[in-house]
């Protein structure tokens, strides 16, 4: 594999993709321990060489012109990256090294000396996987067998509970888009799921459990979108969903010019977790004044009941807004739902208490759910404004939900 690798890098014209396709076929066939010794022949043999690289900028800095900046460019660039190129000329090649990636990064923690390896693998993905390649299409029942059984395998915000649920999802007050690129041609690399309603609608089990419309189908003014997935590992880190969202609202307003409001119907992943560990938050103080039988639960390993939280839902309100906009990782939000909405542009519409009563929602966020609202006018202004300085747009209610204080009466607003 090693000398085949080489000559891979030696050779040109037709000869690359055969050997390229030599090497695809065989790392296919490695076994576990044989892909490890593999990438460690990739970073240990495979790396620039500083004293080509001294030269080359030697040569550079006492005749800087187009010709020696180029030879300098070369030797900077490591042989790996050559290799990944030569290989994308094998036909399943691009499949194939996604898959590599997402092996590489399960590999990290325990061999971090591949990390070159990895960053290599993410750059040229980055290239190959650009938006300009990337094709939105509309997932429906007459799709292949393939497609929408992927779908919902990598369902992972609201599980699909067979085919019934997936039907029902697909039907013509639902959507489901997808990116799709050439070279995975059945195999989607991000969907997102809408719901078409007549409101800003605020529990996940409406959307769920409720029926599909009779004929002639209601007005509707709003898109909620409800799930959006990632589904390559070896793509992590390269940023699809923003670009899908706006294609998707696009789509949808060039279909229905009566839509007025897209917003999304999102999980809160981190606030469980942040409730059980940040001891010095006012939330924690609201909580504990306002419900103790709620706050006792967060000194245990278990999810809160159903009960817990419907009793708790104003306080839960409060220490929602606190978590969303004052628990940060640098300037930016800790929680990252909020981080990816906010940076599109999004503004903090509503949060909801008991929206999300599954037994993941309760483990996760105590049952609450939170819109993020797509208004175009402030779309621009509300980026510049989180991305310069980390300012968070809010509606009205959840600044309400902010003021809130233990020995405060908390807003009895319906959920």
């Amino acid at each position: 594999m090693k000398a085949t690798c080489r000559a891979l890098l030696a050779v040109r014209g037709e000869a690359v993709v055969s050997l390229a396709d030599q090497v695809i076929r065989r790392y296919r066939a490695f076994d576990t321990k044989t892909r490890l010794a593999f990438f460690d022949f990739l970073a240990a043999e495979l790396e620039c060489v500083p004293d080509d690289i001294n030269a080359a900028y030697d040569t550079y800095r006492t005749e800087p012109n187009a010709g020696t900046l180029q030879a300098l460019r070369d030797v900077l660039e490591t042989p790996r990256l050559r290799l990944f190129r030569a290989l994308n000329t094998a036909p399943t090649a691009t499949q194939v090294m996604v898959e590599m990636r997402a092996v590489l990064i399960k590999t990290l923690p325990a061999h971090p000396h591949l990390d070159p390896v990895e960053a290599d693998l993410f750059h040229v993905l980055s290239s190959w996987f650009n938006r300009g390649f990337l094709r939105v299409r509309r997932i429906d029942w007459t799709a292949s067998a393939s497609v929408v059984e992927k779908i919902i395998d990598y369902e992972a915000v609201h599980e699909i509970r067979g085919w019934g649920d997936l039907r029902r999802r697909l039907q013509r007050d639902r959507r489901c888009f997808a990116f799709f690129h050439p070279a995975l041609p059945d195999d989607p690399i991000i969907f997102v799921e809408v719901a078409l309603t007549d409101e800003l609608t605020n529990r996940i089990a409406t959307l769920l459990e409720q029926e599909a419309p009779a004929d002639p189908m209601p007005p509707v003014d709003t898109a909620i979108f409800y799930s959006i997935n990632n589904c390559q590992p070896g793509l992590r880190g390269i940023e699809f969903g923003s670009f899908l969202l706006k294609k998707v609202m696009e789509v949808l307003e060039a279909e229905m010019p009566e839509l007025n409001r897209f917003s999304t119907l999102s999980p809160v992943p981190g606030l469980m977790t942040w409730l059980k560990t940040n001891h010095t938050s006012p939330a924690l103080a609201w909580l504990e004044h306002r419900s103790p039988e709620f706050f006792a639960t967060l000194s245990t390993s278990t999810a809160p009941t159903l009960e817990l939280v419907q009793n708790a839902g104003a306080s839960l309100e409060t220490a929602c807004a606190q978590y969303l906009t004052e628990a940060k990782r640098g300037i930016f939000p800790l929680d990252p739902v909020a981080r990816f909405h906010l940076r599109n542009g999004a503004r903090l519409e509503r949060i909801n208490p008991l929206g999300d009563l599954s037994d993941n929602g309760l483990r996760q966020s105590a049952g609450v759910l939170v819109n993020y609202r797509y208004v175009a006018a402030e779309v621009e202004a509300n980026h510049e404004a989180f991305i310069n300085s980390g300012e968070i747009a809010c509606h009205p209610s959840v600044e309400a939900a902010l003021t809130a204080r233990a020995g405060d009466e908390p807003s009895r607003r319906e959920t």
